[in-house]
């Protein structure tokens, strides 16, 4: 008896490949044979090639059984706003298990339904239970391969906290380091243009909809010596590279570092760029001004955005895990000052502009823009004091804190009784409750995360005045090309040098199908800058005819043609000029090969 012969499952990779030889004239026959695919299946494909490529841009895994194009629409949609909730959460610290995931997707799958109903698209609606089958190709297909999936959350390592301080003393004494050379890095979220939720303000901006609260956090970047000497310029990475607020501004010459990335993140390559950039230069500078020697012992947490850095004169070290919240001295209360001062000027900031003129209190809220909040992070720094950096070391280095005092009550009674003077719903019973709302870095929430995914291919976001005009350094084919060039570079350094090839062939594969969508999009821009011959038509055309109106009219004054010469009364004389067309690479073969 025969076997059934089984469905073979083609991975995107494979079409790809497939569309790019047809595109170069193969025939569809000597594909399948080589492929051993039949002819109509090598046709079918060609038929879907727009959705093929698309979902590589769209950042499909190419290596994927079964390609995105293909699935549902909603189920797409659900992963990409579970990806972005893990993310956050990750960037938080906040612990996830299976379970929360699983149960986190059937709600955005919901909510992702009623949403694309109301606005009538017609989406066919597949039953989606979240099984443990898809939890595992989602984690697979999204390359979490180091997300701690949990089976309880996890708490804080008390343990660990009190045994690490031994260990770091012991580090700091063989490395004859000083109070003034020992630096603490972290990063924490700020919601720049935050209300309590009970003033109207708050009331106000959800009635106005949209995804507001993910637009309107920045993540600060801050660094301090031990010895309380020593804050640094913080990083700040916000959403926009230039908001309007900014514009005509120079950025290197804010009171910040000013970065930008799509999700405002401290991602690996943000914090290595910082470390090298402006932790590097503004350590050494400050040393050499206190004539102490240029070495540092840098602590940092193990946040998914905190890589192993090296540099001759820094040693970088790692507190134990889940142990930010009990020994790492930014947290401790460096941070939680910090945005104290900053809530403190930004009430001072309301409350005058409404002394001082005719606005409401929503108006004046309104009003208020990035740039007012990098002034009022500027004056909160300025505030801080060194007893206060000082002091936050003592849960993790008690020997070199120097004194006792804090000034945090200080400046809640402050913030209290400023608040309290403003005239509007909310705010004449504010308490300690509402300033522990407004510093808390909340996870985002569901409806913000569902907005910004089914918003994402908006170009701009109008109703915010703080959308950035235009990109200050959009992405070429040019640019696209040199960063392709670089990540061959690197996949033939490694084939080439590492003895262990099964390892060497996995780094290609991977780097490969991070690149995938970059190669895509690279081809569709080049193809779409290649001069179309209707155009060359038509210029050819409104030549002639001017040429032809000309001889009609023999008295008519002679015209100087797009070539800098009279055209000729006689047509056949007339040779149209080739449009020269720049080469994007040295050779024809870099297109198919990048």
């Amino acid at each position: 008896m025969l076997e059934k012969n089984q469905r073979k499952v083609i991975s995107l990779k494979t079409k790809i490949e497939i569309l790019d030889r047809l595109k170069k004239g193969e025939g569809s026959t000597s594909l399948g044979k080589c492929f051993n695919f039949g002819e109509s299946t090598i046709r079918a494909i060609q038929k879907k090639e727009k959705e093929i490529r698309n979902s590589i841009i769209t950042h499909s895994n190419v290596n994927s059984k079964v390609t995105s194009y293909s699935r549902n629409s909603l189920i797409e949609n659900t992963e990409r706003a579970l990806a972005y909730w893990i993310d956050d959460l990750s960037q938080k610290r906040i612990p996830i298990n299976g379970h929360s995931i699983k149960e986190k997707a059937l709600r955005f799958y919901s909510q992702i339904a009623e949403n694309q109903a109301s606005k009538s698209v017609l989406v066919p609606v597949k039953s989606f239970s979240a099984s443990n089958g898809w939890l595992a190709g989602f984690l697979k297909r999204n390359s979490y391969h180091n997300l701690k999936i949990t089976g309880e959350i996890a708490s804080a390592d008390a343990e660990a906290a009190q045994a690490y301080p031994d260990k770091l003393q012991r580090i700091i004494e063989d490395g004859g380091y000083c109070a003034d050379q020992v630096f603490n890095a972290d990063e924490t979220g700020l919601f720049w243009k935050r209300m309590p939720s009970r003033t109207y303000i708050a009331n106000s901006e959800k009635k106005a909809g949209g995804f507001k609260v993910a637009k309107d956090r920045v993540t600060l970047l801050f660094c301090c010596n031990a010895s309380g000497d020593k804050i640094l310029k913080p990083l700040l990475v916000n959403r926009s590279l230039r908001p309007r607020a900014l514009k005509g501004k120079d950025l290197n010459k804010l009171p910040v570092h000013w970065r930008a990335n799509k999700k405002a993140w401290v991602t690996t390559a943000v914090f290595t760029d910082w470390f090298q950039k402006c932790f590097i230069p503004e350590v050494k500078e400050y040393l050499k001004h206190k004539a102490l020697d240029f070495k540092i012992l840098l602590i940092i947490d193990n946040a998914p955005g905190h890589p192993q850095l090296s540099h001759p004169n820094v040693k970088v070290i790692f507190l134990p895990p889940n142990t930010t919240s009990l020994i790492q001295p930014l947290d401790q209360g460096i941070i939680a000052t910090f945005k104290k001062y900053y809530v403190k000027r930004t009430f001072k900031f309301i409350f005058d502009r409404i002394e001082k003129s005719d606005l409401s209190v929503t108006e004046v809220w309104k009003n208020f823009s990035m740039f007012d909040c990098l002034n009022h992070i500027s004056s909160a720094l300025s505030d801080m004091r060194p007893e206060t950096l000082n002091v936050c070391w003592k849960a993790l280095w008690p020997e070199c804190v120097k004194t006792k005092n804090t000034e945090t009550q200080t400046i809640s009674d402050d913030i209290i009784r400023i608040a309290q003077n403003i005239p509007v719903e909310g705010f004449h019973d504010f308490g300690e409750r509402d300033i522990d709302e407004i510093l808390e870095d909340i996870p985002i929430a569901d409806d913000d995360i569902v907005s910004i995914i089914l918003n994402s291919h908006q170009s701009n976001d109008n109703d915010d005045n703080e959308d950035s005009t235009e990109p200050a350094h959009p992405l070429t084919a040019n640019t696209i090309r040199q960063g392709i060039n670089i990540c061959n570079e690197l996949e033939n350094y490694f084939l080439a040098n590492d003895c262990d090839t099964e390892r060497a062939l996995k780094f290609q594969r991977e780097l490969n199908n991070c690149i995938a969508g970059y190669r895509e999009l690279y081809k569709t821009m080049v193809k779409s800058s290649q001069t179309k011959i209707t155009d060359y038509i038509s210029t050819t055309v409104t030549l002639r005819a001017n040429i032809e109106r000309h001889q009609s009219s023999p008295h008519q004054e002679v015209m100087p043609s797009a070539f800098g010469e009279e055209n000729a009364s006689d047509e056949s004389d007339f040779t149209p000029a080739r449009k020269r067309s720049r080469k994007i690479s040295s050779s024809d073969s870099d297109i198919d090969t990048i």
